[in-house]
């Protein structure tokens, strides 16, 4: 089997931010929890998700790491890196 990886960084609006992030994402750590981080939060929101790699009903990405960055003019840059 191969591993995929995937890098997605795009803009959306930052009043939509915490619902998407909550629904995409509802396995995900709290901030003091995430295990991407070796440190502070330095985004504006940052987000871990480390799903059972052996547990076959996970479907997609198993290790998931997010962050935003809020924009003045209302939207967020959002990054993550998935696989």
């Amino acid at each position: 089997m191969l591993d995929e990886t995937f890098q997605v960084t795009f803009r959306m609006p930052q009043a939509d931010l915490d619902a998407w992030v909550a629904e995409s994402f509802p396995d995900r750590k709290p901030p003091d929890k995430n295990p991407f981080l070796l440190g502070p939060c330095e985004a504006d929101l940052c987000v871990g998700v480390m799903r059972d790699r052996v547990d076959r009903s996970n479907a997609g990405a198993t290790d998931i790491a997010l962050t935003a960055r809020h924009a003045d003019d209302g939207t967020a840059l959002v990054s993550f890196d998935a696989s």
